[in-house]
């Protein structure tokens, strides 16, 4: 099998990645629903958000591939389309003797057919693939082609908002560690608690420091 091509900057490319946290991460319906978005438009049986690590692939979202969650990188259509940077078509894989070994095309499910775009950030990281596979050979009109790179742009959107919550929670958590060591170093009782909604309940202490708990 025929080992495709890596991508320049690739150590840069997964730094960028792993900024993201997208590897190994759990299904959310925003993107399974952008994946079954990419199979109906290219009138395909199966639609994956790819993400391309180092040496494997992890389908962030999989619609019509059931009990399949990754694959090997070496000799990939994703990898062949993060390499060329742009919308990546295969119309039959059968004849194509890069792809011809790939265990996706000589089993199951028996692709023929690929299409698929890199998802890339703003600074023009490659950090996965949108794609459609399917049994059938075909080809795309400029209009699914066109599809596919919007539905693309909408999935950078939501790795984007998800970044970007995970950084500003990162802020927050570091902040609050800050807080907790300049507390912790005072010798004087600290003590943050939260007040009773009602007359007869009593305030909770939600923090203590270590003077506060050494005076009990």
């Amino acid at each position: 099998m025929k080992v495709s091509p890596t991508a320049p900057g690739e150590g840069g490319r997964l730094t960028a990645l792993a900024e993201y946290d997208l590897l190994d991460t759990p299904n959310e319906e925003i993107f399974d629903a952008l994946a079954r978005a990419a199979a109906a438009l290219c009138g395909a049986s199966v639609g994956l958000i790819t993400i391309v690590g180092k040496d494997r692939l992890w389908f962030k979202a999989h619609h019509g591939l059931a009990g399949v969650t990754g694959a090997k990188r070496a000799g990939s259509f994703c990898a062949a389309t993060i390499a060329q940077g742009e919308i990546f078509e295969v119309s039959d894989a059968r004849s194509d003797p890069r792809f011809a070994e790939n265990a996706m095309v000589a089993g199951k499910p028996h692709v023929r057919f690929y299409a698929g775009t890199p998802l890339v950030n703003a600074a023009g990281v490659a950090l996965g693939t949108l794609c459609a596979l399917d049994p059938a050979p075909r080809t795309l009109t400029a209009e699914q082609r066109a599809g596919l790179a919007a539905l693309a742009d909408a999935v950078m959107q939501q790795f984007e908002q998800r970044r970007r919550l995970r950084s500003d929670q990162s802020q927050i958590n570091e902040r609050l560690r800050l807080l907790s060591a300049a507390m912790d170093a005072t010798e004087e009782p600290v003590t943050i608690t939260q007040v009773s909604a009602g007359e007869r309940d009593t305030d909770k202490i939600v923090y203590a420091n270590e003077a506060y708990l050494r005076s009990k």
